[in-house]
């Protein structure tokens, strides 16, 4: 299980930022060395939802937490890619649930390579 307080304190932003927007975008997070790295004031879309819970989320004020699993497999992706432009991270319920990244379209043998660097899969 991991927990919050494990994390670096760029995950540590990035994963209270998606508590505190509860729905919405996070764009242009630069991926370097594994840890995102984005400008919360200028590229976060929160996204309201008349008659929703427009709200942040409840962990948003706990000092530390197991993580759920959305976050767990983003960290893990991250961790895998090492070095990478992501587009756009959409947010739903504080987690993530899914993104695009610049691509470079050279294709290569195992498909398209991220436009910063090819990804390095740990083992």
């Amino acid at each position: 299980m991991r927990r919050f307080l494990e994390l670096s304190a760029p995950r540590r932003n990035l994963v209270r930022t998606m508590q505190e927007m509860n729905f919405g975008r996070i764009t242009r997070i630069v991926v370097c060395e594994h840890e995102p790295h984005f400008d919360a004031a200028r590229h976060c879309q929160k996204v309201f939802k008349p008659g929703g819970d427009n709200d942040a989320r409840p962990e948003v004020t706990l000092s530390d937490f197991v993580l759920k699993r959305p976050v767990v497999d983003l960290l893990g992706i991250f961790d895998a890619l090492r070095d990478v432009k992501i587009t756009t991270l959409t947010v739903q319920d504080g987690l993530p649930i899914g993104f695009s990244v610049s691509l470079d379209f050279r294709k290569s043998s195992k498909g398209f390579a991220t436009s910063s660097a090819k990804p390095v899969v740990k083992r």
